[in-house]
């Protein structure tokens, strides 16, 4: 397993500059309310996330700014540091260290927005940057 390293500390702007960045919008058949919730069920990750293998807090609940959590997957290890939640609504990490040499930093925001009672969209924002050789 590749060493433990620490990435670059970004902010909620990195979203905008990063020099790879995407957003995915998706449509969720769930209420806003529902759907983050399960954004922040640990045992939930795993089923709908691939490379995700366990999701650990490692910051007691109510969660927000400030809240760390580890997400073991089968690239390594990857510690990550929230530094924007809006209860119900938004949440915005970025990668504090990990065992994946690829990344220079990596910060992700997961918005839900209400479409309708039942239903909302959810919008995936990720930015990153490799690191060289080490």
């Amino acid at each position: 397993m590749p060493r433990k390293r620490d990435y670059r500390i970004v902010d909620a702007t990195y979203l905008d500059t990063a020099p790879v960045r995407e957003t995915i919008r998706q449509p969720i058949p769930a209420s806003a309310s529902a759907t983050f919730r399960s954004l922040e069920d640990a045992d939930a990750w795993p089923v709908w996330l691939i490379p995700v293998e366990k999701v650990t807090w490692t910051s007691s609940a109510p969660f927000g700014v400030g809240t760390t959590r580890d997400i073991d997957g089968r690239a390594g290890t990857i510690s990550e540091y929230f530094f924007d939640w809006e209860d119900g609504r938004r949440m915005s990490f970025y990668f504090s260290s990990g065992q994946v040499p690829l990344f220079a930093a990596f910060a992700e925001e997961y918005d839900v927005v209400p479409t309708a009672d039942d239903s909302c969209e959810l919008v995936w924002r990720y930015g990153f940057e490799c690191h060289g050789a080490y």
